[in-house]
C-alpha cells in the first residue's frame, strides 16, 4: 500500500528542510542544490512554487515547480527529493504534485526533468499507472487529459 502523503504549499520557513533534503548523500548529481539566498529568491519571485510532502505531519520530501500557473499553461517540475528513498515516498509525492498542478492551475503540460541514470526515481516504473519510458530522455512530459 502506498504511503499516505499530505502535499502542502511551502513558504520560506521550510527552506532549511529543503536544503537538508537536497544535500542528502548521493543527491548532489541527481537533485541539484541551491544556497539559501537562491531558495529565498525563488520562494518570493511568484514564478516558483514550493511543496512539502508530509507523513504523519513530518516533512519527508519536497518539490519545486517553475512557472506555476503560467499563462503558457506549462509547468516544470524543477526538483523533487525525499529524505528516505526506496520507501515509496517519492512516487507518492510525485503523484500528489501532479494532482496539484492539474487541479489548481490551467496547466495542460507538466515537464519533468529526468536523469536517465537515476534508477530510483519515482517515475522510473511509471507513476500512477502511466507507462514507463525506457530509457527516459532528458525530459518527460505529462499532459492533462
Amino acid at each position: 500500500m502506498p504511503p499516505q502523503i499530505e502535499v502542502v504549499r511551502a513558504d520560506g520557513s521550510l527552506i532549511p528542510f529543503v536544503m537538508a533534503c537536497e544535500r542528502r548523500p548521493g543527491y548532489e548529481s541527481l537533485v541539484g542544490r541551491w544556497d539559501e539566498a537562491r531558495h529565498g529568491a525563488a520562494v518570493q519571485d511568484g514564478r516558483h512554487a514550493y511543496f512539502i510532502g508530509r507523513v504523519a505531519g513530518e516533512p519527508m520530501g519536497f518539490a519545486i515547480l517553475r512557472d506555476w500557473a503560467s499563462p503558457e499553461q506549462v509547468t516544470l517540475l524543477k526538483r523533487i527529493a525525499v529524505m528516505h528513498p526506496g520507501k515509496g515516498y517519492g512516487r507518492a509525492l510525485l503523484a500528489g504534485i501532479v494532482d496539484r498542478v492539474f487541479e489548481e492551475t490551467d496547466a495542460w503540460r507538466l515537464w519533468l526533468g529526468v536523469f536517465p541514470e537515476n534508477e530510483a526515481a519515482p517515475w522510473a516504473s511509471g507513476p500512477r499507472g502511466w507507462p514507463a519510458a525506457a530509457p527516459f530522455s532528458a525530459a518527460h512530459i505529462l499532459t492533462s487529459s
